[in-house]
């Protein structure tokens, strides 16, 4: 039987881009200045990266769901699932891509 309880010995480091772009549902609070991701996790972020993570969110899920089904990226989609790895192996949030 397992419990529901979540211990320090059963948890791993994770990257924060990772969760910025790839896990849960992210609410944007520019008021505030910050990225909350399914109400537990929260990022201090200025408004503007904040309004380019949720883009970047947005348009990565859906090429990403594209090539699970097994379908062709379009040619825009292909750039923000580039842009999405790219953001993903470097960290650069900031990539001056004509996309952002």
């Amino acid at each position: 039987m397992q419990s529901k309880r979540l211990y320090a010995w059963e948890t791993g480091p994770v990257d924060d881009r990772a969760l910025a772009l790839l896990c849960g549902e992210a609410e944007i609070r520019l008021s505030s200045s910050s990225l909350q991701i399914d109400r537990k996790i929260r990022f201090n972020v200025q408004p503007k990266t904040a309004l380019a993570i949720k883009r970047l969110r947005e348009q990565f899920a859906v090429a990403m769901s594209t090539r699970l089904k097994g379908k062709s990226l379009s040619e825009d989609q292909e750039e923000w699932f580039n842009l999405g790895l790219e953001c993903l192996k470097t960290g650069l949030f900031e990539v001056e891509v004509g996309v952002l």
